[in-house]
């Protein structure tokens, strides 16, 4: 009795396995078998066709895998698609790239923001000046159209001594021995804006935006100041009033406008 059992156990185990091997191959089962899959995501699978008896080594745990390379560790079958409906998808994803790309040409183009503008006024031969004190002759409506024009960069004739410190060009009159010159230059803003004054007369003398007096006793030691409180919308004026003595005295002003 024990060696018919031998005999038939065998034999009935066998043809189990030729049973579910035709079946799978009649109905093209999925392939299943195992892997160890570490704790990082990485599979090891087992290509011995004995992996549903392995064990998994410490660290890692058992997963189970269908399809056809489930062997080879990766996790299910892919599977397949038509051939035509993945060219229909393509054509669909190629049409809408284009819709897309027209759309863009259709949106308007950003404009940047535009950085702060800095305009500088300084010391030059534009500027007009007279010997002669007038009556508001450092206000916007004053007409300074019979003035003197300044010298600079050069000094007139018999001047020989550059300013000191010099940070911007410097300016005479023409007359080196008047005893007091007024100069005045006038520029037009669109909006009220932020400015400051940097100013040094050898002799000493005072500056003036738009009426307004915002440097005195100037000296060779050029003074600063804010004088965006003074600025104007439209046509301002700033004006010098230089107590020369003679002696080829120079002026240095920069305006800063921001």
């Amino acid at each position: 009795m024990r060696y018919k059992n031998f005999v038939i156990v065998p034999l009935i185990t066998f043809f189990l396995f030729f049973v579910v091997y035709k079946v799978s191959a009649t109905v093209q089962l999925p392939r299943i078998s195992t892997a160890c899959e570490l704790k990082i995501g990485t599979l090891f699978a087992f290509n011995d066709g004995f992996s549903l008896l392995k064990t998994c080594p410490a660290g890692s745990q058992r997963v189970v895998l269908i399809g056809d390379k489930g062997d080879k560790g990766d996790k299910g079958d892919p599977g397949s698609v038509d051939p035509t409906v993945l060219a229909t998808l393509n054509s669909q994803l190629t049409d809408l790239q284009t819709r897309i790309n027209n759309l863009e040409h259709l949106l308007p183009t950003p404009t940047p923001t535009p950085g702060p503008v800095t305009m500088t006024i300084t010391s030059d031969d534009t500027w007009r000046y007279s010997e002669s004190l007038m009556a508001e002759w450092d206000t916007v409506t004053f007409d300074d159209t019979n003035w003197l024009t300044s010298a600079s960069p050069l000094p007139p004739s018999g001047c020989t001594t550059p300013p000191n410190p010099s940070y911007t060009g410097p300016m005479w009159s023409q007359n080196i021995t008047a005893n007091s010159v007024y100069f005045r230059k006038t520029f037009i803003l669109n909006t009220p804006t932020t400015g400051s004054v940097k100013a040094s007369i050898n002799v000493g003398g005072d500056v003036y935006i738009n009426g307004h007096q915002v440097l005195s006793g100037i000296s060779s030691a050029p003074q600063t100041i804010d004088v965006g409180s003074y600025l104007l919308t439209g046509t301002n004026v700033i004006a010098i009033h230089a107590s020369s003595i003679g002696q080829c005295s120079w002026v240095q002003l920069e305006l800063t406008l921001h």
